[in-house]
């Protein structure tokens, strides 16, 4: 059977082209492309090349905060057994196990850049959510983590001389040979293609949310990068995790909108009391079955989780009660859900 599969999007011709030459290429400039650009050594020249402006990703609307054994009641190995039980036996724990006694270390190392976390009495302030069993999540402006975070390491980024940032660039291909990858091909708005030729390429291109109806992804999330990485002949594993995330508390289906969640006295780190509606979710609802309660601030201390406006649909399902993991949840909720076409 033949390929039918391209290797490239589109058709150029290398000696027409512009062509720039640097040590690292990195693509993608949310939190890990520009995360991968500080750490890389300063007498190495690295380009940046995102296909929007760096205030656009989905690291921006991030609004869950992060975990790090702060307090010193916790424990590193709570906090690993915690991850693996919410993984639901998925997790691969050296690496659940490095990145939790990391932790500490890149939220202080956040601060260092700028960072400015929410506090309690001069301390940091620790909130618990799902799947956690000790109070260990830092946050920024209540929910609005991602979006602070950014603007500290954007800010940061800035700063490094060795560091160049091409916005509003699209990456159409890797460019590759029987050796590897050479860099990539870069449409740059009216100036055209430029070839880009690296000796070490990093994908940090995020996620694939908008290949999907409904998502609560932003417009950026096309799934570029797995796309060219597929295109250039790379193994792509995992595909079934697919991020949405916020997780939504909403959708609109058939045009209709109904309550899903309501919040009541729940006081959210720097935000104060509230009792409002989370969000609206379409009555038209059994034609489209998308997401869940999970923004991450609803299912923290003093928020219960309602089904159908009766009950507390998590209590007495699981110990944890509202604070159980997102995978427990999910299927929780699935299973009460009413069927397709059920009025």
């Amino acid at each position: 059977m033949p390929d039918l599969m391209p290797r490239y999007l589109t058709a150029f011709h290398a000696k027409r082209l512009p062509h720039r030459f640097v040590d690292v290429l990195i693509i993608g400039g949310g939190l890990a492309g520009l995360r991968a650009a500080i750490e890389i050594d300063r007498s190495l020249s690295v380009l940046v090349v995102t296909k929007d402006q760096l205030r656009q990703s989905n690291s921006i609307f991030a609004q869950g905060g992060i975990a790090g054994v702060i307090d010193p009641l916790d424990r590193f190995e709570d906090h690993i057994a915690d991850t693996i039980s919410a993984g639901g036996g998925l997790c691969d724990s050296e690496v659940v196990e490095m990145v939790v006694r990391e932790a500490p270390q890149r939220i202080q190392e956040l601060i260092d850049w700028g960072t400015k976390f929410d506090q309690d009495a001069g301390e940091l302030a620790l909130g618990r959510e799902g799947g956690h069993s000790h109070h260990r999540i830092v946050h920024a402006e209540g929910d609005s983590t991602g979006r602070e975070v950014m603007r500290a390491v954007i800010d940061w980024t800035a700063r490094l001389p060795h560091v160049t940032t091409w916005e509003n660039s699209f990456t159409l291909d890797l460019l590759t040979d029987d050796e590897g990858c050479r860099g990539a091909i870069v449409a740059r708005g009216a100036a055209g293609l430029t070839m880009v030729w690296a000796k070490q390429t990093i994908l940090c291109t995020g996620g694939a949310g908008q290949l999907y109806r409904e998502t609560s992804n932003p417009e950026v999330a096309t799934g570029d990068g797995l796309g060219m990485a597929w295109r250039a002949g790379a193994e792509l594993r995992d595909m079934e995790f697919m991020q949405f995330h916020c997780q939504p508390s909403h959708c609109v289906a058939n045009g209709k909108d109904a309550a899903l969640v309501r919040l009541s006295g729940y006081d959210a780190p720097g935000t104060g009391p509230r009792s409002q509606p989370v969000s609206r979710i379409g009555a038209g609802l059994r034609e489209v079955w998308f997401g869940h309660h999970d923004r991450p601030h609803t299912r923290a201390a003093g928020c219960a989780l309602l089904h159908g406006g009766r009950e507390h649909r998590s209590r007495g399902a699981h110990v944890a009660a509202e604070l159980v993991g997102r995978r427990r949840s999910d299927r929780q909720w699935a299973a009460r859900r009413e069927p397709i076409g059920e009025q």
